[in-house]
């Protein structure tokens, strides 16, 4: 309610201005709402002078959120050169102390900028900024307790250094990551309960191997106790639930006696196929149940933005409120200065179907949607040889080679050698090389020439065959040039068999696998946040680690009679740690310690790598390795899990959104397609052959080829539509699939929200 209030006493502010200035003031502030909802920047509490406006609006620009990424990143990296540092990459302490510190007084600045611009007393009781505080602080603190004892000769721990992926989480610009994060948060007291029944059964199960097995005086292989106690019980049968040691645990028990395997049938009959499927739908529940919450939350929230961008740019005083065609013009100019004016009565034309001048307040509140359908402007392509050289280019020849580039053949035959270069590579026929170098290059000078450079760099296949065969083919004629080897022979073959990664373009066109590819390509910002919020846990248990094991392992310490080695430590003679040669999983510097973070998250021999710790540390540093587990992977790579499901059932069922379809009607209707010509008959418009939302990303399947144009018979619904076509040179294109994690989050529950309007509407802020 406070918010609330207080928006509205800014909004007055606003009004109460000279009408001279009021109107350019309304129109930014409304642009802002606009950008908002757009970007899903909400519950932001900024101030409404046009200072403040400006200050946020620069706080938002693309340059301060690089410099801000690139801070972070940099700050994380510190690990590298701190001690235990990466060989090679040691720094003095003071020096990588001076770098965090600048690191800090940046952070500093970059909250403060935040303040100058947001309401005082809302922004310093906002839990993400008092979390940056309070972590600034304490890295502070530890960096003068640090010097201090370091002058004086005292090593001590930098206990601050888990906290830096705080910082992260906590800015503004990651919200995405706070989210997976808060609802993770949410889910905890559901999953909780899950993880105290399955801790109980293994207890139980626990008791009960003591009995049947303890006093057998059996052992393992190498020599380890049986079921001798409860602590190793209770681990043995934990990695029993994880599957990694099994069949290793019920062999001993198996082989003394037949029916000892029932135990074992029975526990993982409980606990792995029916206690841990009960949790992973738990997860997927309660998690689907939160995040669905948030969506609801956020979509009020954005029209509650919406709706005041509208209240300040209507017009009133006519027989119904509305916002005019001009108001509605300099808005979007503001929004999106680099749009032209065609795209704005595009967008007005959508939103006022009935011609009636103005857009009423439903028709304003589809705005922000209409304006995340991505969109792009595509003048008609000239290229630099066109330009230059018409007479050449425009030649029947020419002409004829073009034809030929554009045509779906082209593509046909050039996939048909990648599969042949595919098969050459897998027979090891190093013969065909040169040949296959020589085709792909011809390939990639033909596009070059069709397409021009702009439109070829467009593409990323374009890019990585550039890229690919480029490289090969300079480093192929240095190898000739040079007479000899130039010891790049490997790398050669390596460039050559990426160029059969291409392969992954020909399986997306087949129907079967469309949709598999196209949730690739479409997860991909979701897979960045949720291996965000996956990298924010394994550095810190990374950073713990180094502190707890960091130099206890080693790779290449001779410590035995003969020439064996021990990975530095005797306690490990004769252990699965050692005979596994795992002595490079140590925790000597960041890097070695994240790779045994990810080679835990696979969870195979996740139990070995624990074993060897605890052998040279003590049995509870079992308790490190099972925290990891469930926390990085029982949890957030079985909610990441839920995750994937929703967004593979989205794309399953997917079809085109209202507003990509209205717009596609709309721009077909005035001509103004890709690969559009003037009409030549009524209700008849000339389009390009491939529809304007494809049902593939443009990096699946190229757009460069099959290109002829296709009078296509379209009945135009009533109304004067006029023919644009050869009033400008612009064409649109529309691109499917969601703009941001957002939009692809909202896709996930429109269905549902919408049946809850009611519900939605008085949700509260």
């Amino acid at each position: 309610m406070e918010c609330r209030l207080q928006e509205e006493e800014n909004i007055s502010e606003v009004d109460n201005r000279p009408k001279e200035e009021n109107d350019e003031k309304k129109l930014l502030l409304a642009s802002v709402f606009i950008k908002d909802a757009c970007n899903g920047h909400f519950g932001i509490m900024y101030k409404t002078d046009e200072k403040s406006l400006k200050s946020y609006i620069a706080f938002n620009c693309l340059w301060v959120k690089v410099v801000l990424h690139f801070i972070i990143f940099f700050h994380l990296s510190l690990a590298l050169f701190e001690p235990p540092a990466v060989e090679g990459l040691a720094l003095p302490n003071w020096v990588t102390i001076i770098f965090e510190a600048i690191c800090l007084v940046f952070y500093l600045s970059h909250i403060l900028f935040a303040a100058s611009f947001s309401e005082t007393k809302l922004f310093w009781i906002d839990i993400k900024n008092i979390t940056v505080m309070i972590v600034l602080c304490l890295i502070t603190i530890d960096i003068v307790c640090y010097l201090g004892f370091y002058c004086n000769g005292v090593s001590v721990i930098r206990w601050s250094r888990p906290l830096r992926p705080l910082l992260l989480v906590n800015f503004l610009e990651f919200r995405q990551v706070r989210r997976a994060l808060r609802n993770i948060s949410r889910t905890m007291p559901d999953i909780m309960n899950v993880l105290i029944l399955l801790f109980l059964a293994i207890s139980l199960f626990s008791l009960m191997a003591l009995k049947l097995f303890g006093n057998r005086n059996l052992t393992y292989r190498n020599g380890n106790a049986y079921f001798q106690n409860l602590v190793d019980s209770f681990f043995d049968l934990y990695v029993l639930v994880t599957a990694a040691n099994n069949p290793d645990i019920m062999i001993p028990a198996y082989n003394a006696e037949k029916i000892s395997a029932l135990f074992f049938i029975i526990f993982i009959t409980i606990c792995v196929f029916i206690i841990m499927n009960i949790f992973l739908a738990v997860v997927y529940n309660n998690y689907r149940k939160n995040l669905k919450n948030e969506i609801k939350k956020s979509i009020y929230l954005k029209r509650n933005l919406l709706l005041k961008a509208y209240n300040l740019i209507k017009t009133t005083g006519n027989a119904s409120d509305g916002v005019e065609k001009d108001a509605f013009s300099s808005l979007l100019k503001k929004i999106k200065p680099d749009r032209s004016g065609t795209y704005a009565n595009i967008l007005w034309q959508v939103l006022d179907p009935k011609g009636s001048n103005q857009i009423g307040k439903l028709e304003f509140m589809q705005l922000a949607d209409l304006l995340n359908v991505e969109i792009s402007e595509v003048k008609d392509r000239v290229t630099y040889l066109q330009m230059f050289f018409p007479k050449l280019y425009n030649s029947n020849p020419s002409r004829f080679i073009q034809s030929f580039v554009k045509a779906k053949y082209f593509r046909y035959l050039f996939d048909a050698v990648i599969v042949i270069n595919a098969i050459c590579i897998a027979l090891n026929v190093t013969m065909a090389e040169w040949f296959f170098l020589s085709v792909f290059t011809l390939e990639i000078m033909l596009k070059l020439y069709t397409f021009g450079s702009r439109e070829f760099f467009k593409k990323f296949w374009n890019v990585f065959d550039f890229v690919v065969i480029g490289t090969a083919l300079v480093w192929s004629i240095c190898d000739v040039v040079s007479e000899k080897s130039i010891n790049g022979r490997s790398h050669l073959e390596f460039l050559m068999v990426l160029r059969v990664l291409r392969l992954v373009k020909i399986i997306g066109g087949i129907p079967r696998f469309r949709v598999i590819i196209r949730t690739i390509m479409h997860l991909g910002p979701s897979i960045i946040t949720y291996g965000c919020v996956l990298m924010v846990f394994q550095y810190m248990f990374a950073i713990v680690g180094m502190e707890l094991f960091g130099g206890l392992v080693k790779l290449d310490e001779s410590l035995s009679e003969g020439n064996e080695t021990f990975c530095g430590d005797l306690k490990l003679k004769d252990s699965d740690f050692w005979r596994s040669d795992y002595c490079n999983m140590n925790f000597n510097n960041i890097l070695q310690s994240m790779v045994i973070m990810f080679e835990l998250s696979v969870v195979n021999q996740w139990h070995v790598i624990a074993s060897g710790y605890a052998k040279v540390t003590s049995s509870w540093a079992r308790l490190y390795f099972m925290f990891y587990h469930i926390v990085c992977v029982v949890i957030v790579l079985n909610i990441f899990t839920a995750f994937v499901l929703e967004a593979f059932i989205l794309e399953f069922n997917f079809s085109k959104r209202w507003q990509e379809n209205i717009l596609e009607t709309k721009i077909n209707e005035l001509g103004l397609g890709l690969g559009s010509q003037p009409r030549q008959k009524k209700n008849i418009i000339v389009m390009d052959e491939s529809p304007l939302v494809g049902d593939m990303d443009e990096d699946i399947l190229d757009a460069d080829h099959d290109s002829r144009q296709l009078y296509l018979s379209v009945p135009l619904p009533p109304g004067n539509y006029p023919d644009l076509s050869t009033d400008t040179d612009l064409r649109f294109h529309l691109s499917s699939g969601p703009k941001n994690v957002e939009d692809l989050l909202r896709r996930m529950f429109e269905d549902e929200i919408s049946d809850h309007k009611e519900e939605l509407e008085n949700h509260p802020v």
